[in-house]
């Protein structure tokens, strides 16, 4: 299958998080009127100190989209605010470090910058993370026997797309996440093997985005 790279570049932005560059507005429809009962808080609650438990995540993933685009690759996470997303089968990477987000698309040599506070993504990257800030309006709520659904939008740039993270209800743990963007076009990224722990990332140089250095998951510890 070939691969469409620009479609790609609208609607990735992996762990944690995607880089949207979509100006469509949209109404509130009866999801983002969402209202969290006081139970859900609390179960909020508990996730969040669950997840802020552990400080970094590494996996491979692989992600699909519902218009038939495959990519995978590995991503390393480390709390706050670092993060670094390889792709194995399309020429583009993410690094953050600090406030910023780097795109780079190593193909034409390019590179660009947003702030992570303006994805919804923050949330994954933040070292006191809590779904119940003011930065994050939830539009959804599931809890099932094995795992917990939230989703979520953030609260100043509603239009840019919602996120979905399904967490383990015994530990908070990432299984997967998905993005609905405003057109409608939905990202989902599948975890294999994800490594959780509290030891940081030994290699830092994989966060720099200023000397950016080749590495592969393994070198990524």
């Amino acid at each position: 299958m070939k691969i469409n790279y620009r479609r790609l570049y609208l609607i990735i932005l992996v762990l944690i998080i995607i880089l949207y560059t979509l100006t469509a507005w949209k109404t509130l429809s009866a999801e983002e009127n969402f209202v969290l009962s006081e139970n859900q808080k609390a179960e909020i609650q508990s996730i969040d100190k669950k997840y802020n438990e552990f400080k970094t995540v590494r996996s491979r993933f692989i992600q699909r989209d519902s218009t038939g685009n495959i990519a995978h690759g590995w991503f390393v996470l480390e709390k706050p605010n670092k993060l670094r997303v390889e792709y194995e089968n399309i020429p583009i990477r993410f690094i953050a470090s600090g406030t910023n987000l780097l795109y780079q698309d190593i193909k034409l040599k390019q590179k660009s910058f947003i702030p992570i506070k303006s994805t919804p993504f923050y949330y994954l990257l933040d070292n006191k993370s809590s779904f119940l800030n003011a930065d994050i309006k939830i539009i959804g709520f599931e809890s099932l026997s094995d795992y917990t659904k939230i989703t979520f939008v953030s609260a100043k740039a509603p239009a840019m797309g919602s996120l979905s993270l399904f967490l383990s209800n015994d530990s908070a743990q990432i299984i997967k996440w998905d993005v609905l963007d405003a057109k409608g076009i939905r990202t989902e990224i599948y975890l294999s093997n994800p490594e959780f722990s509290n030891t940081k990332i030994a290699n830092s140089a994989i966060f720099n985005t200023q000397r950016i250095k080749e590495v592969d998951f393994n070198e990524a510890k």
